[in-house]
């Protein structure tokens, strides 16, 4: 997680960053009616793993992932000043 931090921490203040203690099978980035889905496979970096854009067109796969991704940013904690 330390390292994803890295990444995000100069966009805190800028967009809304929550932490969770959810396991995920996808890291899901979500942009209004676009998302960006990187699915996780057991042993391999996620650099090297497939990933999806996904449109809003019918919403059938996008829901479903939607429907994740709300599940866990509801029960995940905002960033706060000492972790950003």
């Amino acid at each position: 997680m330390a390292a994803v931090l890295g990444y995000y921490r100069p966009l805190a203040g800028h967009v809304d960053i929550r932490l969770h203690d959810t396991p995920l099978y996808n890291s899901i980035y979500r942009f209004d009616d676009e998302m960006i889905v990187n699915s996780h496979v057991y042993g391999i970096l996620a650099a090297y793993t497939p990933t999806m854009r996904i449109r809003r067109v019918d919403g059938v796969y996008f829901n479903t992932y939607l429907e994740s991704f709300e599940r866990v940013w509801a029960s995940a904690r905002p960033l706060t000043e000492d972790e950003a």
